[in-house]
């Protein structure tokens, strides 16, 4: 299964925590909103969601700053893996929990052109037979 979220990808942040309680910076809240939004928007409703070990290979494409201190996008890999992860998780339509994740292959990019921010995703199950 492949397609592509047209949702400029956000690194997961960690959990603040104030007087009222725990909470997630706005940035990657609404980040998880509106990927999962789109998720259920744009994926079918399946009758099965996978439920066997399974590979994803994603490709997290981030704007391109006017001068960019480096030549890779900033943030962690993983926190962008995590945030994806949690946000397919959350739309009920690819598989029944991220722990089934047994493979990953990710890379991060800057657009290139007249490109839009977004995340490539191919998930595969699993066979280890």
């Amino acid at each position: 299964m492949s397609f592509k979220i047209e949702v400029a990808p956000v690194p997961a942040a960690r959990v603040k925590h104030g007087k009222w309680g725990a909470y997630y910076p706005a940035r990657y809240e609404t980040f998880r909103k509106e990927c999962t939004h789109w998720l259920q928007e744009n994926l079918p409703l399946r009758k099965m969601l996978m439920d066997g070990e399974v590979e994803v290979i994603s490709t997290f494409v981030c704007k391109k700053p006017k001068k960019p201190a480096n030549p890779y996008p900033r943030g962690d890999i993983d926190n962008f893996e995590k945030a994806l992860y949690d946000a397919i998780t959350s739309s009920k339509r690819v598989w029944v929990d991220d722990t089934q994740i047994s493979m990953v292959r990710s890379q991060k990019r800057y657009t290139v052109g007249r490109e839009k921010p977004c995340i490539h995703v191919e998930v595969r199950p699993v066979n280890f037979e």
